[in-house]
């Protein structure tokens, strides 16, 4: 009662207001804000069954046009299943002037789904001042943090090579090479109050990373019969620690950059798994929530592998051209090495939706996929071994190399560098033998150019008269 009395403050619901939700009830979002906070305020609901609005997600809007509902809710994925099935269709008769107020929460927020999805309804007469960016957990009974309502979202862009725990954040414009940005999710609620400590459980600084703390009388004080998480997350006092990474601005407004456990540690930088997700999905045969990132880290290893893992439920060779795609497209735009692409059949989830990453990554450290590992390796190798004795000087200089870099693997003429997951840094490495080789005849852009030895091997053969 604290939490929802707490959460109609903030969303300053009115006595016309008319909710339309089609998050299922057994969601925090769904139950507590779009049902029991409802009844609290006595204000008219309306629940589309969640599976109609997966086989119909354009019916979500015309629907709200029709019933002139005011709030709405939507996380992530909603906006990006509504999008791709309204493509470059028109919704006749449509109007959303009246659309107060749209809960954006129960996962990271992305900020091009928010411009994308707002851009796409303003025709509609969809005011930019309805995408309201929240946070909040179940831990919490759900609010946490709300932003003024009916006001247009805020951005912050900050460097990403400034996000460990402990950085002051370092703010850049939205144009710069490492910028990264998050939405603001506003100040606390009522009866809420959050901090931001470090490691040790000292409280830090404005605009300083830490781990999200929460305290209130609607925060839980435990876990159900599990005394060991239990201590995980009760830092004293009583503070929960979220999970959560983030900073609080100058005028107390939360900023959530990622989650603790998450972050993964490779080239000696911290990248965040939403933001290698983000990239995997610029792929057209990816969609959003079914591709995982997660770094693991094997025991006595000084970095973490990048395992991904995307839901797929067809047959294994169908699989192949993804895993090829997803690996080049990361080591092209991110620099990283993708140790293994795998094949889920489901994606864990909280009951607030929010990824369990910790889950596939303890499957994968227990061997649970090692039998799709050695099938795809398999499939994959399959045709692809030539002998030696049918090379050419070149190409057998440029695979002993290779070879003699790589030592995880081996690599064939007509391997795509990037395909099989060698990251720049590698790349590089080997430059400088085959310069070593061939002295002022391989740039290090030409292997970014020619992307096997075998193309590699003519292009070097045709400059050996130059």
């Amino acid at each position: 009662m604290i939490n929802l009395n707490a959460l109609a403050i903030g969303a300053d619901y009115r006595p016309g207001d008319i909710s339309l939700s089609w998050m299922p009830l057994t969601h925090d979002l769904g139950l507590l804000g779009f049902h029991l906070n409802m009844l609290l305020v006595d204000i008219s609901q309306c629940l589309m069954p969640t599976d109609l609005f997966s086989r119909r997600p354009v019916l979500w809007l015309e629907k709200a046009s029709e019933l002139k509902a005011t709030v709405l809710c939507s996380p992530n994925f909603g906006y990006k299943h509504f999008l791709k099935a309204l493509g470059d269709k028109t919704m006749e008769n449509t109007d959303l002037s009246h659309v107060r107020v749209i809960f954006n929460g129960a996962e990271p927020i992305s900020l091009s789904l928010c411009e994308e999805f707002l851009d796409s309804m303003a025709s509609y007469g969809l005011p930019r001042s309805a995408m309201w960016t929240v946070y909040g957990l179940a831990e919490a009974t759900l609010a946490v943090a709300l932003p003024p309502v009916a006001e247009e979202y805020q951005a912050l862009f900050v460097d990403r090579q400034r996000l460990r725990l402990g950085d002051q954040v370092q703010f850049v414009d939205a144009g710069h090479e490492d910028a990264l940005g998050f939405a603001i999710e506003g100040g606390a609620v009522k009866d809420i109050e959050i901090k931001v400590s470090s490691e040790a459980g000292a409280t830090l600084a404005a605009n300083h990373i830490g781990l999200i703390e929460i305290r209130g009388p609607s925060v839980t004080r435990g876990f159900y019969q599990d005394e060991e998480a239990s201590r995980e997350v009760l830092t004293g006092e009583g503070w929960l620690n979220t999970g959560d990474l983030g900073f609080l601005t100058d005028t107390d407004e939360l900023v959530i950059t990622g989650r603790h456990k998450e972050i993964i540690f490779s080239n000696a930088q911290n990248y965040f798994p939403h933001d290698i997700e983000a990239v995997a999905l610029q792929l057209p045969e990816l969609e959003l929530n079914k591709v995982v990132a997660c770094g693991v880290r094997q025991p006595a290893a000084d970095a973490d592998e990048l395992i991904l893992f995307i839901l797929f439920r067809s047959a294994l060779e169908g699989f192949i051209g993804i895993a090829r795609d997803v690996t080049r497209h990361i080591n092209e735009q991110m620099g990283l090495e993708v140790r293994h692409v795998i094949p889920v059949q489901r994606i864990p989830k909280t009951t607030s939706g929010k990824l369990q990453r910790r889950i596939l990554a303890e499957a994968y450290l227990a061997e649970e996929f090692e039998a799709e590992i050695a099938e795809l390796d398999k499939l994959i190798n399959a045709g692809l071994h030539q002998s030696q004795g049918d090379m050419s000087d070149t190409e057998l200089q440029l695979k002993q190399a290779f070879d003699a870099i790589i030592n995880d693997r081996s690599i064939e003429l007509d391997d795509n560098f990037f395909e099989i997951g060698i990251s720049s840094l590698v790349l590089v490495e080997i430059h400088l033998k085959l310069d070593d080789i061939w002295p002022d005849r391989v740039d290090i852009d030409d292997i970014f150019t020619y992307q096997t030895i075998s193309e590699l091997a003519q292009f070097i053969d045709s400059k050996s008269g130059d």
